[in-house]
């Protein structure tokens, strides 16, 4: 009873048929899809993976498999196929296709397997989400259990039961890899038996031995359940291990280091010693390339990458000519070469992620996240149990540190990789390393030097005959040091201060003095060159200054250059002078320079030509510099006076004329001492300055209590120049040197330098001779001013030109669409297929000719959204009622959808519409074309001109029409959406012409050549043979549409993702009435609340015949003499103006205005006024209220300027009377005049201010 009960349970249509097929409740449900939105040959397919017969099945999934196989490396056709894949699985082909994995055919399964391995790759994360949602780890589960068998995993076992587990696992491995539920299913479920089974069994078939341990590799990483089951099984552990020793003539190297990968993963492999100790040689080989091998490798993966791209196999996109067996050859040959490299390049990338772990100290995070406890008796716990254990995990990694260390291929990892890091820093882009990264680079390479030196200290206490160790120790200080140089380097040629902090630096000066290589010396002398100039304190610049003298004696002549150029680099500042001059820098240079001279005059012969020239530059350069210190320092003689003079440094040029007379007391016979010599440079001119002492002896004095007496007479040219004299002791013990100054008088300061001759106004000689090409180079530089002024007004010089290509090119965001809708106000791209152009525009450049207003359309390539190949689609309909409501026209919210032959604008996006000159947008520009006459046609195809235009006229109206139809169902498509990648013609609706280009076009721009864009509707040969044909009476005449040419068919792009659609710019608003009354508001308001009130004063009184009108031009001048830095342009104020002048006869009533302009009072204060009025009038004699009465009650003080100390209380009161628009003191003040005086206030005060 219950058998019979429980087959009645089951329904007839999900019963599986004899043949193995489909069964009925699938065939219903396929009958039941919509397949409607998908490709009739992908409909086909849906169909065939539910047929009955075995045969279809298999060719359907081959097919599925083939579609999403290899295919061109290209952007585009990736992201096609993404497209096509998303579109199947939208329309249900994963429930079609994974039954088809347990389908009773072998071949089914297989191709099945391999068909959703290739939707894995090509959908990414969410199909394999999508796939693991709907439970595909189950069928594959039953496949893996049921082939992996002793005789299949045999080497001369079932072939088709391992192909099935190669596509099986290869499929969950990129499950797991995308999927963490794919992970856990794999880990409680029933996999782990059959999976550790194939691991140790399958040696013999290495494509599936190798997905397996891939496979392992990637669910063990980080996977406490996986670590606590292998750790519980001993027999996975030895599995592992016997991978990992197994010789290497049996198993690859790949494979073995995969295993020891998974290894590194487990925690119970890591914690025995000899685990560890049979790892080392395993990633020792991984590590030990050939670096000439490798690089002939990378040649021939480049060369033959494109070729690689290619595949054997046919699909829709390739040409019907079949491939020959000699290309057949080609592609595979250079499949293998690439695939090759990419194996090698795995291995080596796997080898460095293994020891980079192994080298890690454990996992920093976990140690943050128990101290970031707020629980403090859990906090003393873990640090109590940290105590512990610290001594147990200190042997494990000792043991780890203590295999790398032995291992002398983890030194050579160190040298390559320091040697990667100091090619990349030279070669890749700032923008690519970014701000943060060569200084992190940097502070990791110089704890890598420091951790090298303390190395070489503990080496050096216990010695040892083995002098490999020390040379590999000198190539790992010059590997570091090298990468240290190359980032200090960069960093200082990208005006990028790099931070060294003081263990660094000494780190950096200690290298420079006891470096055990020249090639290190060499580089620290490089990076102090770098850095010297930063040092501010005594103490760092005189340590700077000893390690560069102390390697003028260095041994090696190319360190000696070296440091040569980086005194030449530290001691050009005047800032370092004093340091030069303690340490005696320049008698070391002097020497240096005979050292130098002696030493190549010797060895000339034993050392590199090139080393050499470069030494002899040097050289050349040091004698250069030399004598430039010397003219440059003061160089001061002894003399036997005492003579002082206390001046500044030199700052500027300006002179002053100092006289002062001064008295010494010495026996000195009649001498003049040059004291100072100094060279300064002024303008183009170098002058010398020249500080002079005349001395003359007198007659002694009666009393012979002096020998002499003297007057000595100096002229300071400048007050800057420090002057220093040495003083010698006398041969007289008993005399005395004094000396007395008194400043006869200060003559002047001045802006140029004067001598004592030109203060007295003595003449100058002025030559009339004029010698050289006097007139040649007159001549030569008016014809340079010449063309700059006509290059300039042009706007053709090169600074204009990145000014220009700045501006069009800069970022302008497209719109995003979830259905890929074209919808008015979006921001689009037009592209044409076929060739691969974007529509541009370029408003800098007038065509046909320069004043026509009409600017330039062309075609450019590249992807890229910049402002001048995005443009805005805008319903013809909303921007006229914009334009006519005045309250200008917003692109916040995109419109409705755009359909076939429904006309609309196409507008230049409004980014290229910003004014230097105002606060507005310019008017927009929109695509036009025009009739083709023999005054207007395309320059380079003489076809129907496009340009655009501010002109939103007729001829500006544009339709699209599907492009890859024909015949009535072209004519049916009408009223349908217009979706972006959908091929379309857009047809110029006034001349029914369509928008053409094409790759022979090509017109020179402002930037290049680009491709010109024309209007014309390309036709082939089968229309006249269709006229042809009714002429004879084979064919009837009939009104259906024919496709368009490649050339007429474009396409609408649009952003590819929300986040790239995200338009952060700041943009003005369009010039529009509302806009500009909210501009003139907010400049007038923004000043004060009495420039307000003044203009509309000052506006409502430039009506002085009181006919209640102004002109446009008087209204103009009015607001420009109030506000003459109004950034409004008169375009705009003409828009204003043109809003109140219904007739257009040039003048508007002036009421209008000042409405739009004065913001309405609140009832609240209108009640305030009224009171105050009321007051007022009580207040005033003869109950009249005049301007001369409320002038006398007003009190200037209360304005804030007066506070201020901007205006005096009588310029406060003049000001209060101007704001009055009746000036006539004896007029009497009505209300709606008080009302209209303060109705400004209500713009500029909050409501609580009342």
């Amino acid at each position: 009873m219950g058998k019979a009960k429980k087959l009645r349970s089951i329904s007839h249509k999900k019963r599986v048929p004899p043949t193995g097929g489909p069964t009925s409740a699938e065939i219903e449900e396929l009958q039941a899809m919509d397949l409607s939105v998908v490709a009739a040959d992908e409909a086909q397919l849906f169909k065939g993976l539910v047929d009955l017969q075995g045969a279809v099945r298999e060719a359907t999934c081959v097919a599925i498999a083939t579609m999403f196989g290899d295919v061109d490396g290209s952007d585009e056709a990736e992201a096609r196929s993404r497209r096509k894949l998303q579109r199947m699985v939208d329309a249900g082909l994963l429930k079609k296709l994974i039954p088809r994995v347990v389908d009773p055919l072998p071949m089914v399964r297989q191709h099945a397997l391999g068909a959703l391995r290739n939707i894995s790759v090509t959908g990414g994360l969410e199909v394999c989400e999508l796939m693991t949602a709907q439970n595909v780890v189950t069928p594959l589960v039953k496949v893996i259990t049921e082939n992996a068998t002793d005789a299949a995993l045999s080497g001369g076992g079932d072939l088709r039961a391992v192909q099935l587990l190669e596509q099986a696992v290869a499929l969950l491995a990129n499950l797991c890899e995308s999927c963490q539920a794919a992970i856990n299913e794999l880990t409680q479920g029933e996999l782990l038996p059959p999976i550790f089974k194939i691991a140790a069994q399958a040696r013999s078939h290495m494509a599936l031995h190798l997905e397996t341990l891939k496979l392992l590799l990637l669910i063990s990483e980080a996977n406490a359940q996986l670590n606590e089951l292998i750790g519980a099984n001993a027999a996975y552990q030895q599995t592992i291990g016997a991978i990992i020793q197994a010789p290497a003539d049996q198993l690859s190297l790949q494979v073995r280091l995969e295993a020891v990968g998974i290894a590194t993963n487990l925690q119970a492999i890591m914690q025995v010693d000899d685990n560890v100790a049979r790892m080392v040689p395993v990633l020792e080989a991984a590590l030990a390339y050939d670096a000439v091998n490798v690089v002939q490798m990378a040649q021939q993966a480049s060369e033959n990458y494109e070729l690689s791209q290619k595949s054997v196999l046919g699909d829709e996109n390739v040409d019907d000519d079949t491939l020959t067996s000699e290309e057949e050859q080609q592609i595979t040959a250079a499949h293998l070469k690439v695939r090759t490299w990419r194996d090698s390049v795995h291995t080596l990338t796997l080898a460095l992620e293994i020891i980079a772990q192994l080298a890690s100290s454990g996992d920093e995070n976990d140690d943050e996240e128990e101290w970031a406890s707020d629980d403090e008796d859990a906090m003393e716990e873990y640090a109590a149990s940290h105590m512990d254990t610290e001594a147990s995990i200190g042997a494990n990694g000792g043991s780890v540190s203590r295999s790398l260390e032995t291992s002398r291929d983890f030194e050579k990892m160190r040298i390559r990789i320091c040697n990667a890091i100091n090619n990349l820093l030279l070669s890749v882009s700032w923008e690519v390393l970014g701000e943060d990264v060569v200084p992190q680079v940097f502070r990791n390479l110089c704890a890598l030097y420091g951790n090298l030196n303390r190395e070489v200290e503990a080496a050096a206490a216990t010695p040892t005959d083995f002098s490999l160790e020390t040379s590999a120790t000198n190539d790992m200080e010059v590997a570091v040091t090298a990468a240290m140089f190359s980032a200090l380097r960069r960093s200082t040629t990208e005006n990028r201060q790099l931070a060294v902090s003081a263990e660094d630096a000494q780190l950096i000066l200690s290298c420079a003095a006891q470096g055990r290589s020249a090639e290190s010396r060499l580089n620290a002398i490089g990076m102090i060159g770098c850095v010297g100039k930063r040092c501010s304190s005594t103490v760092e610049k005189e340590a700077v200054g000893c390690a560069l003298v102390s390697r003028l004696d260095d041994s090696n002549l190319e360190v000696v250059a070296e440091t040569l150029n980086a005194i030449f680099d530290v001691y050009d500042d005047e800032e370092f002078d004093d340091t030069f001059r303690a340490l005696n820098f320049l008698s070391a240079l002097e020497r240096t320079s005979s050292a130098l001279k002696a030493k190549l005059k010797a060895e000339q012969k034993q050392l590199d030509r090139a080393l050499v020239a470069h030494v002899k530059e040097t050289r050349l350069n040091l004698l250069r510099f030399i004598k430039y210190k010397k003219k440059h320092l003061a160089t001061v003689p002894e003399v036997d006076k005492a003579l002082r003079s206390s001046t500044r440094r030199l700052g500027r040029t300006y002179f002053c004329v100092w006289l002062e007379e001064v008295e010494v007391v010495t026996t000195a016979d009649d001498a003049s001492v040059v004291l100072h010599t100094h060279s300064t440079k002024l303008g183009y001119v170098t002058v010398d300055v020249v500080v002079v002492v005349a001395v003359k002896v007198l007659d002694a004095v009666s009393d012979g209590l002096v020998d002499s007496a003297i007057k000595a007479i100096k002229t300071h040219q400048t007050t800057d120049i420090p002057l220093t004299c040495m003083v010698k002791q006398s041969c007289r013990p008993s005399l005395r040197v004094e000396s007395h100054a008194r400043l006869l008088g200060l003559l002047g300061q001045f802006a140029m330098q004067f001598t004592p001759q030109q203060l007295v106004g003595a003449g100058r000689y002025a030559p009339s001779t004029r010698i050289g090409n006097w007139n040649e180079d007159l001549m030569l530089e008016e014809a340079r001013m010449k063309e700059f002024t006509l290059r300039k007004a042009q706007g053709s010089l090169l600074a204009t030109h990145t000014l220009k290509a700045a501006f069009l090119n800069q970022k302008a965001p497209r719109s995003f669409d979830p259905d890929g809708h074209i919808r008015f106000n979006q921001a689009v791209a037009l592209g044409h297929l076929e060739t691969d152009a974007l529509l541009a525009c370029n408003i800098f450049e007038e065509t046909p000719s320069i004043g026509s207003e009409e600017y330039l359309v062309t075609g450019i390539s590249g992807n890229a959204s910049v402002s001048r190949n995005t443009f805005r689609i805008v319903s013809p309909q909303a921007w006229k009622a914009a334009v006519a409501r005045g309250d200008g026209f917003s692109f916040d919210f995109p419109g409705e959808p755009l359909r076939y032959d429904e006309p609309f604008l196409v507008m230049c996006n409004e980014a290229l519409l910003v004014d230097d000159k105002s606060v507005l947008l310019k008017p927009p520009l929109f695509l036009k074309s025009g009739l083709k006459t023999e005054q207007s046609m395309s320059p380079i195809t003489y076809k129907q001109r496009v340009w655009l235009s501010a002109e939103a006229d007729s001829s500006a109206l544009w339709t699209c029409v599907k492009a890859d139809l024909a015949g009535t169902e072209k004519l049916l498509a009408a009223g349908q959406q217009v979706v972006a990648g959908d091929r379309i013609a857009v047809v110029h609706k006034m001349t029914g012409q369509a928008l053409f280009t094409q790759t022979g076009a090509k017109q020179p721009t402002d930037f290049g050549v680009e491709l010109e864009i024309s209007t014309h509707a390309a036709r082939g040969a089968g229309k006249r043979h269709h006229l042809a044909a009714e002429i004879e009476g084979t064919r009837t005449p009939d009104t259906e549409g024919h496709p368009n040419l490649a050339s007429n068919t474009w396409t609408f792009v649009l952003a590819r993702s929300a986040h790239e659609a995200q338009d952060d710019r700041t943009l003005p608003q369009f010039a529009s009435v509302v806009s500009v009354i909210d501009v003139l508001r907010h400049c007038l308001a923004a000043d004060s609340l009495y420039t307000f009130r003044g203009f509309l004063a000052v506006l409502s009184r430039a009506d002085k015949n009181e006919s209640g009108h102004l002109s446009h031009e008087e209204a103009k001048w009015v607001i420009r003499q109030q506000y003459s830095n109004l950034p409004l342009r008169d375009e705009h104020l003409d828009l204003l103006f043109d809003s109140f002048d219904k007739r257009k006869v040039g003048i508007f009533p002036l009421a209008e205005l000042l409405k739009s302009l004065r913001i309405p009072i609140l009832e609240s204060r209108r009640v305030l006024i009224e009171e105050a009025y009321d007051r007022l009038l009580q207040r005033s004699p003869d109950g009249k209220l005049t301007l001369s009465s409320i002038c006398a009650i007003y009190d200037p003080s209360i304005d804030s300027r007066v506070g201020a100390q901007q205006l005096s209380l009588s310029d406060a009161a003049a000001a209060y009377r101007g704001l009055w628009p009746k000036q006539v003191c004896a007029c009497k003040l009505l209300l709606h005049v008080v009302l209209f005086a303060h109705c400004v206030v209500c713009g500029t005060i909050s409501e609580c201010d009342c």
